[in-house]
C-alpha cells in the first residue's frame, strides 16, 4: 500500500477542480477505505457508489464519481508500483549480496594487499604506464602482498601487470560498463585469470571488496591504498578512503597507509584544498597531509612525488630493514627520461574531452 500522504496527494489532484466541502467528503472516504481491513475493501466501494448515488448537486455527484474511480484505478495501479518497485528493490540487494560475498571469496583466496587507483586512460608505453607498473612491482617484492586493482584498461592493467611481473599474487574488482556509460572501461585486464577477478554491476559491493582487500586483520599483514593520478572515479575513490581512514573505518584492526602519488606537481591542488580546510578550521591540523619530517606522522594522507618517496615511505611504515630495500638500484629516472605523456599532464591529449 502506498504511504497515505500519497494517495490523499492523487484525491487532492482529482479534486482541485471542486471545492473544499467537496474535496474533504472524497478524502474522508479515502481514510473509510484505506483503513478498511483488506476484505472489507469492496464494501467501502461499494458504500461509496451509494453515497453517490444518492449525492447532490449533480456537479458533486461528478466529483465523489471521480473519487470512487481514482480509489478504484489509481490506488491499485500505484499499489502495483509499489509492489513492483519493492521486487526489484530485493532483486538489487539480492545481486548486490551476491556480488559482495563473490568479492569476500576471492579476497580471501587471493590475500590482503595493495590497492590501486588510477587513471583507466593510459596505454602501455606511456611513462604513467610504465611508471605505475614500476611502482606495484617493487611493492609487490618489498612486501609479497598481493597488488590490487579496479581490474580494467590504463592504470588499472599496469599494477597488476607489475605484481605478475615480480611473480606475486593479483586481485581485481572490476565494474560492469557499457560503452555509453565509459569509452574506456568495457574490458576487464587481460592480465587477470578468471579466479583473479570479479565482476560488479553495483559500485557498492565493489567498493567494499578493495577495501576489504586493504584491511589489516593481523599485525603481520601489509596492506595499503596508492592513488596514482587519475579521474572522477580515482577522486571518488581517495576521498573515501580518505575519509573511512579519518574515521577509523579503515584500518580498523591495525592502521593503513593511504599514499597520494602527487608526480610532477599533479595533486597540487587538492594539497592546497587540505591545507586551505584546515586553515578554515572545516577539518583538524592533525587530518591533512603527513609531513615526511613529522617524528609523530600526523594525518590522513601521505603525498609522495616519486616512487623511489613512496616506497622508502612504506618501507618505513612497515619497519623493513634497510638490507631490505633492494629496489632503489632497479627505479628508473623519470627526471631525465623523456615524458612520453602529452604535457605532462597524465594521459593523452587526444583523449581529453
Amino acid at each position: 500500500m502506498p504511504p497515505i500522504g500519497h494517495l490523499e496527494k492523487i484525491v487532492q489532484e482529482a479534486m482541485s477542480n471542486f471545492g473544499p466541502d467537496v474535496q474533504d467528503r472524497a478524502l474522508s472516504f479515502l481514510h473509510d477505505w484505506v483503513n478498511s481491513p483488506d476484505h472489507m475493501r469492496n464494501e467501502v466501494c461499494k458504500k461509496l457508489q451509494r453515497a453517490i448515488s444518492k449525492h447532490n448537486p449533480k456537479k458533486e455527484r461528478g466529483a465523489l464519481r471521480a473519487a470512487h474511480r481514482t480509489a478504484r484505478e489509481n490506488f491499485a495501479s500505484e499499489l502495483a508500483e509499489v509492489v513492483s518497485r519493492e521486487a526489484q528493490d530485493r532483486q538489487s540487494a539480492s545481486a548486490m549480496k551476491k556480488e559482495l560475498l563473490t568479492g569476500y571469496e576471492l579476497v580471501r583466496r587471493q590475500g590482503k594487499g595493495f590497492v590501486f587507483f588510477g587513471t583507466a586512460r593510459s596505454d602501455p608505453g606511456d611513462t604513467e604506464y610504465e611508471r605505475a607498473q614500476e611502482l606495484a612491482r617493487e611493492t609487490s617484492i618489498l612486501f609479497g602482498s598481493t597488488i590490487w586493482s579496479g581490474a580494467g584498461p590504463g592504470d588499472m592493467d599496469a599494477v597488476v601487470r607489475g605484481g605478475q611481473e615480480a611473480g606475486g599474487r593479483i586481485g581485481g574488482s572490476k565494474i560492469i560498463l557499457t560503452e555509453d556509460q565509459s569509452e574506456f572501461e568495457q574490458n576487464v585486464s587481460a592480465v587477470f585469470s578468471e579466479d583473479e577477478v570479479t565482476e560488479c554491476e553495483y559500485f557498492a559491493p565493489r567498493k567494499v571488496v578493495l577495501t576489504e582487500a586493504a584491511m589489516r586483520e593481523r599485525e603481520s599483514d601489509r596492506t595499503g591504498v596508492i592513488c596514482l593520478p587519475g579521474g572522477w572515479g580515482s577522486m571518488d575513490e581517495l576521498f573515501e578512503f580518505g575519509n573511512l581512514k579519518l574515521l577509523k573505518k579503515l584500518g580498523t584492526g591495525h592502521p593503513v597507509p593511504l599514499v597520494l602519488m602527487n608526480y610532477n606537481g599533479e595533486y597540487d591542488g587538492i594539497v592546497a584544498f587540505i591545507e586551505r580546510a584546515i586553515s578554515d578550521g572545516r577539518i583538524g591540523a592533525d587530518q591533512g597531509c603527513i609531513k615526511p619530517n613529522d617524528p609523530e606522522q600526523k594525518g590522513t594522507i601521505r603525498m609522495c612525488k616519486s616512487n623511489a618517496e613512496a616506497l622508502d615511505y612504506l618501507a618505513d611504515y612497515y619497519n623493513i630493514p634497510e638490507n631490505q630495500r633492494e629496489y632503489a638500484a632497479r627505479l628508473r629516472n623519470w627526471d631525465v627520461e623523456p615524458d612520453k605523456i602529452a604535457d605532462g599532464t597524465g594521459s593523452h591529449s587526444k583523449k581529453q574531452t
